[in-house]
């Protein structure tokens, strides 16, 4: 398997070196330095030190090409039928006795943002313009205060699990639980992800053969572009999270009319889109950066322009995006402050 890796990479366009023990290059994921890739070729085994992905050649094969472990056996030559087992592309949701106390909690906090003890977190989210629709829902909640619980028996060791006072956003995927977040009431981090959650894009589940979708950072930003503009494009929150890069996530978005990779209008979300467009290129040729429209991200934009200004930078993108011709959007040309796409 060794000798495998070292010619799929050559045939992919890697150069090595030797370094010590190993072999080093740049990385044909994330582009960065050239030293950052490294190969043990005695082991067939490689990792990047910058994206943090790694594994054997079968693994490399499913990561770069967007394909199945089975398929990566094929083209390798390989038995479909390994004797040892290969981790699957995407994880399993959390285990159903995590998902059951989750709802719990997912459900009361729905229950208590509603309630009028408390109105400033209800008022905070209509101040960003979201409508009471959309809040229900997404089934969006409030943890009223500060807790922290015992583990139980079923997780794994370790500390208490901490619950933060804040604003509950629960992620589901295919109707599976798969983590909860809270968006603080103050302090740092701003968003806590509740133990034993598994980050999964949100929203991928909506996605369409034939119409456009469009990535976005976090979940507030996704419900600010399907409260304005869902019926033309699916939005889909990928959390920041490297795991939704994984191949049987991105696979559903093979036959999705065109991308629009509406990251943060900052160097982060420069980062999150060049990721996107140059880790998977087999998987996403149709993906264009569109940035957001003077403002860092589309939840900023639903609070400071409402549903029209997202609805008109949406429909422009996606306009921009299938037409492929560089064009002059909201009464300003995109490259002098938002909207802007790569062939601008």
């Amino acid at each position: 398997m060794a000798d495998d890796l070292i010619g799929v990479l050559a045939a992919d366009g890697v150069m090595l070196r030797p370094k010590g023990k190993e072999l080093v290059g740049g990385c044909p994921f994330c582009r960065a330095g050239d030293d950052r890739f490294l190969v043990d070729a005695g082991k067939g085994l490689w990792w990047c030190r910058k994206c943090r992905y790694g594994g054997n050649v079968v693994g490399y094969l499913q990561q770069r090409h967007g394909i199945d472990a089975a398929e990566a056996r094929r083209r390798l030559g390989m038995s479909s039928n390994p004797t040892r087992p290969i981790r699957p592309a995407t994880p399993d949701p959390p285990r159903e006795e995590w998902q059951d106390a989750a709802r719990r909690f997912v459900d009361a906090a729905a229950a208590k943002l509603w309630d009028g003890d408390d109105p400033r977190p209800l008022d905070y989210l209509r101040g960003r313009r979201f409508t009471d629709d959309t809040i229900r829902q997404a089934r969006l909640g409030l943890n009223p205060t500060e807790r922290r619980e015992k583990r139980p028996p079923w997780m794994a060791p370790g500390g208490d699990i901490w619950i933060p006072r804040g604003i509950v956003i629960p992620v589901e995927v295919d109707g599976a639980l798969w983590a909860a977040q809270i968006r603080r009431a103050a302090g740092e981090p701003k968003y806590v992800t509740v133990t034993g959650s598994r980050l999964a894009p949100h929203g991928i589940d909506g996605v369409e053969p034939g119409k456009p979708a469009m990535l976005v950072e976090g979940v507030f930003d996704m419900l600010a572009v399907r409260q304005a503009a869902g019926d033309l494009v699916v939005p889909v929150a990928t959390l920041g999270a490297s795991s939704c890069l994984r191949p049987l996530w991105t696979a559903r978005l093979l036959h999705t009319r065109t991308i629009l990779l509406a990251f943060d209008a900052d160097e982060a979300g420069e980062t999150a889109a060049a990721r996107w467009r140059c880790v998977l290129p087999h998987v996403l040729p149709h993906a264009r950066r569109w940035r957001p429209f003077r403002a860092k991200d589309t939840g900023d934009m639903l609070r400071e322009g409402g549903d029209v200004l997202v609805r008109r930078w949406a429909e422009v993108g996606i306009e921009s995006a299938l037409s492929a011709c560089p064009r002059e959007s909201l009464g300003v040309r995109a490259d002098t402050g938002g909207g802007a796409s790569d062939s601008e």
